[in-house]
């Protein structure tokens, strides 16, 4: 059984990666479901989600690639970091068979819509019709575009 605690081997990203990759050593498809309950889940925003039964969950991360984890910075929080500096972490955490398992999957189209109003300025968020124009833009914006 696990219970949620703070523990001082969390407060620190590098010690919540290293104890991931030892609960994770001997871990094989079937076994996923034993990370469940775990706050060792890194995510792109620095901090650590919890591995959550892949049913019934209203937590779920998704695993993006390089161009989706650039357009989501704002919604980090939901994206898991497969860039870390364990590359079996980084493996691991793209496994399909984990992703049954757990809370994890991969972003879809359907969630990278869903996000994608992360990114958005709040200016923006109780607007019915949102009205741009390029040339404001590249007056104002860089002078490559």
């Amino acid at each position: 059984f696990k219970k949620h605690v703070s523990h001082p081997s969390l407060q620190r990203r590098d010690d919540a990666l290293f104890l991931l990759k030892y609960c994770t050593e001997d871990l094989k498809g079937n076994d996923f479901d034993e990370l469940i309950g775990l706050p060792i889940l890194p995510l792109c925003n620095g901090t650590l989600g919890t591995f959550l039964a892949s049913t019934g969950s209203s937590d779920h991360f998704f695993v993006p690639n390089e161009v989706e984890r650039e357009l989501l910075q704002n919604a980090a929080s939901y994206l898991v970091d497969v860039w870390t500096s364990e590359d079996a972490l980084n493996i691991l955490l793209k496994d399909t068979e984990l992703h049954v398992k757990t809370n994890i999957s991969p972003l879809s189209r359907t969630h990278f819509a869903s996000l994608l109003g992360h990114s958005f300025p709040n200016e923006w968020a109780e607007l019915m019709e949102v009205r741009w124009d390029p040339s404001d833009y590249a007056s104002s914006g860089p002078e490559s575009v």
